[in-house]
C-alpha cells in the first residue's frame, strides 16, 4: 500500500489508470488464469469490459478487493462463509459441492443391455448421459 502512496504521488491517475490482465495478475500476485476464473466464477476484482475480447482493471479496485479479505487469524470467522450462511437464511453452512446423483447398480456385459460395460441408468443419471446410453429409459 505504501507503494501505491508512493506512485500516486508522482502519477495522481496511478490508482485509476486501467491496466490489462497480466499487469493485474502481477499486482495481486496471481495468475492470469485466476483472473479469468474469477471473472467466469464470481468472487474476483471487479473489472472493466473494454470491448468483447477485452478487460482492464483499475488498482484501486485491486487493492479494494484484497483488503476486503484481510483476516486476522485462522479461527476467525470467514467474512465469505458468513455471506454464504447469511445468503440460505439457515445461519448454518452449505456444503460448498452438491452431492453425486446416485447411480445404478454396476452391471457385466452379459447382462447390459448392448453387451456394454457400465452402470445402468436411473432417474439421477444426467440427461446428455441417458442420451448417449443406449439402455431402454421406458
Amino acid at each position: 500500500m505504501a507503494d501505491m502512496q508512493e506512485h500516486a504521488r508522482n502519477d495522481p491517475d496511478y490508482a485509476d489508470r486501467l491496466i490489462n490482465e497480466q499487469e493485474a495478475a502481477n499486482f495481486l500476485g496471481f495468475s492470469v488464469r485466476a483472473l479469468q476464473n474469477w471473472r467466469v466464477r464470481g468472487g474476483g476484482p471487479e473489472y472493466v469490459r473494454v470491448s468483447r475480447r477485452s478487460v482492464r482493471y483499475r488498482r484501486r479496485d485491486l487493492v479494494r478487493w484484497s483488503e476486503e479479505r484481510l483476516e486476522p487469524h485462522t479461527s476467525a470467522s470467514s467474512s465469505l462463509q458468513q455471506g454464504v450462511r447469511e445468503a440460505d437464511g439457515t445461519g448454518e453452512d452449505t456444503p460448498q459441492e452438491p452431492a453425486a446423483p446416485e447411480q445404478g447398480p454396476i452391471t457385466d456385459a452379459a447382462s447390459s443391455p448392448g453387451g456394454r460395460l457400465g452402470r445402468e441408468p436411473t432417474q439421477a443419471t444426467p440427461r446428455r448421459l441417458r442420451t448417449l446410453l443406449p439402455h431402454d429409459q421406458g
